[in-house]
């Protein structure tokens, strides 16, 4: 997969310029993300459907305060995932939060090159491979199941294929939508 950033295209839907108290409430990113304040660009253009935001904060926000899952596993999971969907806003994003939450400057390098990467304990590389397998299959094979079930509960097991799906499908709407990169954000060049 190049890392090559193709040139910035212009949002296929345009940013919302003025915002109600009660949309910019919607808008604001959970305690200890994003700017304070800031309506992120990905936000302005996403209340042009206001409904589907509520309907979406919850669950994003679920993953960023209230996981059962360690956070440096829960960010190895998202950056799996945002490299395999080639999602430059996601991937750019999570570094920086991966690298805030103790994933390693070549730990991220060995995320993109995924569960084969002989740098992995046998819990990380499960929890790579579970994204490839879910990417590729929808599902997660009994093998990585089992090695899954050797570190984590029923609950963990349970949020871990969704928190992939969530970040899959966020990877969607970024890159369908054209989503610029946020200041800082260099995308799939991020290390």
């Amino acid at each position: 997969m190049s890392e090559a950033e193709p040139p910035e295209m212009p949002p296929r839907i345009a940013p919302l310029t003025d915002m109600s108290e009660e949309l910019r409430e919607l808008a604001m990113p959970p305690k200890g993300y994003g700017t304070p304040g800031e309506v992120a660009m990905a936000y302005r253009i996403l209340l042009n459907h206001p409904a589907l935001v509520r309907d979406l904060r919850p669950i994003g926000n679920f993953f960023l305060l209230d996981t059962l899952l360690p956070i440096r596993d829960r960010e190895l999971l998202i950056l799996r995932a945002s490299w395999l969907c080639h999602s430059p806003y996601e991937w750019g994003e999570h570094v920086a939060i991966g690298k805030a939450n103790g994933v390693a400057p070549d730990e991220i390098e060995a995320i993109t090159a995924g569960s084969t990467d002989p740098s992995w304990s046998v819990r990380e590389r499960a929890l790579l491979r579970a994204v490839e397998e879910l990417r590729e299959d929808a599902t997660i094979s009994d093998e990585t199941w089992e090695a899954l079930a050797q570190f984590y509960d029923e609950k963990q097991l349970i949020e871990i294929p969704v928190l992939v799906g969530q970040y899959q499908a966020t990877a969607y709407w970024l890159n369908c939508l054209r989503i610029p990169l946020r200041d800082g954000n260099v995308g799939m060049a991020a290390r």
